[in-house]
């Protein structure tokens, strides 16, 4: 047996968007992205679950670029909300997470950036959405689903939020962009920085003299790893090139002033930091971030002592 969603969780979420319609939103241009969610009847754990691309390309991007915040399965933290209680009784629609997602929001828990600049956000919102939506109405439980066939599913019974897509459809007008990163230019070297310090990860970089911007370098593996892993995991916070934020610090300033050095960076990978800009969560569980750290620090450490400037480091070989 599959359960389905309820008509009542769908006109419930009807009505509760008419809690959000005093909240700044955007007029989509179509329908909601619908999700098609199979769980076997009392299944506790998404992994038993079939789900459509859709849904689960959105279970990824939110994984990669919400969870640290949000919580696994949107279920909140102590410093970023419960995504379910947010569509369930706080009204947010497709409109108003559009917006979100765009201009960001300043709430009573903390400070969330704009996405607009995210290039993988913005090619999955759409699927982000349908991956929330699936876990508010009750028809997706928190877990990794498995990844999809190239069949989507429909078993009988599979949940589905098409009635809500259906009723949906009668909204038009303006739309969104998606962001595309522009390839970086490789350049001329000058001489090679390299900062090889006990212990700690050192970044190999070459610039021309005068450079603003980092396409026009050459760097080695461990910093360019570096500097994706900060793009993907950081930025939304720190701020391109780590030039921080209204809720997140300089973290140039923090390894050239704050004295953070190789053993502080992995102490607040690990545990976490509350500090009087915000609170950042501890990056322990963050798969990525964890095979990444030392390249993180490298390239922090090239972006501090100023042989790196901001901006997107060509891959080394290209």
């Amino acid at each position: 047996m599959f359960k389905q969603t309820s008509l009542s969780l769908a006109l419930a979420g009807i009505a509760a968007t008419a809690l959000a319609v005093h909240e700044p939103r955007v007029e989509p241009e179509g329908a909601p992205p619908a999700y098609a969610v199979a769980c076997p009847e009392g299944a506790a754990d998404a992994g038993a679950c079939e789900v459509d691309q859709l849904t689960y390309d959105g279970w990824k991007t939110y994984k990669i670029e919400c969870q640290q915040c949000h919580g696994g399965g949107g279920m909140g933290s102590t410093f970023a909300p419960n995504l379910m209680t947010r569509f369930n009784e706080s009204g947010v629609d497709y409109g108003r997470f559009l917006y979100v997602m765009e201009h960001g929001y300043q709430g009573q828990m903390g400070v969330m950036p704009s996405l607009a600049k995210n290039p993988r956000v913005q090619k999955n919102k759409d699927a982000v959405y349908a991956y929330l939506k699936a876990r508010a109405d009750g028809a997706m439980p928190n877990g990794r689903p498995p990844k999809p066939d190239d069949t989507p599913p429909q078993p009988q019974g599979a949940a589905t939020n098409e009635t809500e897509t259906a009723a949906a459809a009668t909204t038009a007008p303006p739309g969104t962009a998606s962001a595309a990163a522009s390839p970086a230019q490789a350049a001329d070297a000058a001489p090679e920085a390299d900062n090889g310090t006990g212990g700690a990860p050192s970044y190999s970089v070459s610039c021309p003299e005068g450079t603003a911007d980092a396409g026009a370098c050459t760097v080695d593996q461990l910093t360019y790893d570096g500097w994706r892993t900060f793009k993907i995991e950081c930025q939304q916070c720190h701020g391109g090139g780590a030039l921080g934020s209204t809720f997140a610090p300089n973290l140039l300033v923090r390894l050239n002033e704050g004295g953070v050095d190789y053993a502080r960076f992995l102490d607040v990978m690990e545990n976490g930091f509350q500090g009087q800009v915000g609170v950042m969560p501890s990056m322990a569980k963050n798969a990525r971030v964890q095979k990444n750290k030392e390249a993180v620090f490298a390239y922090l450490k090239a972006r501090a002592d100023g042989v790196m400037p901001n901006g997107r480091p060509p891959k080394p070989g290209s």
